[in-house]
């Protein structure tokens, strides 16, 4: 009972971890109140802003969810709800004020002497960290991919917030890419907080799919993030990919709906 508990704490921190790494930004903004966390970022694509963690009073969550939606304005924004959001209807809340829920993640967990061994490096990738702001630039381009979304504006937007970050040092990120002939065909996110290292993003480009190359980058980083004290690890998953995580030792745990305005 304690390690799910753990476990559905190490999920909440990672998803408001991840966004406040985005909003290190010149353009992100935090917002903390005793009952929400809200995040701001100029990059137009929903998921980069929103409620990121809901504690809301039974008695009066329909008028304070209300609230919380009007400081975004018309801006489109995602609610994240998971088991430690309250009221626990509140994914009905949200859906009856207009949002809709677009996916519901798995929440997965893992302790890292669990860890599935390292599969074979694919002949001709190199793994490293982003050496520059151009590839700081190219490895959100490439987790843009993930979200299997319309490619315009916002990917620009992504792009020049992770070059800022980068240059700037600041935010949690940990950025690896996976490199092809000099090519980013694969990258993911990584943040690691009080020893627990959370996989954030993760994503391969299409023609490079079923090679094994993400799950060969996100283990060689675990195994580096054991090395360095960390003792688990926590992933918000679409369900197409709970096969792949699974073999890595991942169990689900929860699930998190992401409701979008």
């Amino acid at each position: 009972m304690q390690e799910r508990e753990n476990a559905l704490a190490n999920l909440d921190s990672a998803w408001v971890t991840c966004m406040r790494a985005f909003a290190a930004g010149s353009s992100g903004r935090v917002h903390e109140y005793p009952d929400s966390v809200l995040i701001e970022n100029e990059v137009s694509f929903p998921v980069f802003s929103g409620v990121m963690r809901a504690r809301l009073a039974a008695d009066d969550a329909p008028e304070r969810a209300a609230e919380l939606k009007r400081k975004f304005g018309s801006t489109h924004h995602n609610w994240i709800v998971n088991p430690l959001a309250t009221p626990a209807n509140l994914t009905d809340i949200l859906e009856s004020m207009g949002g809709h829920t677009v996916v519901t993640l798995l929440g997965m967990s893992m302790r890292l002497d669990e860890l599935a061994p390292a599969p074979p490096l694919p002949d001709g990738i190199v793994f490293r960290r982003p050496e520059s702001a151009d590839e700081a630039r190219e490895y959100a381009r490439v987790i843009a991919v993930l979200f299997g979304a319309p490619l315009e504006g916002w990917v620009d937007q992504l792009a020049e917030v992770e070059a800022e970050l980068f240059e700037s040092g600041r935010g949690a990120w940990l950025r690896n890419i996976a490199v092809a002939d000099g090519q980013i065909v694969a990258a993911a996110g990584f943040t690691m907080t009080d020893g627990v290292v959370a996989l954030q993003t993760f994503s391969t480009l299409p023609e490079w799919r079923n090679r094994g190359i993400g799950a060969a980058m996100a283990t060689a980083e675990l195994l580096r993030s054991r090395d360095e004290g960390c003792h688990s690890s926590v992933v918000w998953a679409n369900p197409e990919a709970r096969t792949l995580y699974e073999r890595m030792g991942y169990r689900e745990v929860c699930t998190g709906d992401v409701i979008v305005f």
